[in-house]
């Protein structure tokens, strides 16, 4: 599978890294706008993105932009903030797919690896609904 993380946090990309890289082809940014343009060029199954990344104005921002390149990929949010009700359809409304939250569903490849084919899951039905 190909995976584009969107991560500024460095640790936080070495710990992804570590747990996927052997079982997916990853590819990295540490900017929003990078992460766009690589979107568009790599067209990746599935796309991890921080909401916290320094280019952005917010997870809103975020959200649009990822949501704005029309990817068939997959969304995965990973934050550490906490996820509401609210803020979870919000999300949602940006075509997001799944949610990791830093420091407790990024901890093992395994669970890692349900979220992955979780999303891709999700998102073959929502496009399968045209």
């Amino acid at each position: 599978m190909r995976i584009l993380l969107i991560e500024d946090d460095e640790h936080q990309a070495e710990l992804m890294k570590h747990r996927l890289h052997k079982r997916h082809e990853l590819h990295f940014a540490d900017k929003l706008e990078t992460g766009v343009e690589q979107c568009n060029l790599l067209k990746p199954d599935v796309v991890m993105v921080d909401l916290g990344l320094p280019d952005a104005l917010d997870y809103k921002d975020t959200m649009s932009k990822i949501a704005r390149v029309r990817l068939q990929a997959a969304v995965i949010i990973i934050t550490g903030m906490d996820a509401t009700l609210q803020f979870i359809d919000e999300c949602r409304q940006h075509r997001t797919d799944a949610f990791i939250v830093k420091g407790r569903g990024d901890r093992s490849p395994e669970i890692l690896d349900a979220v992955l084919a979780e999303a891709v899951a999700h998102r073959k039905r929502f496009l399968s609904k045209g």
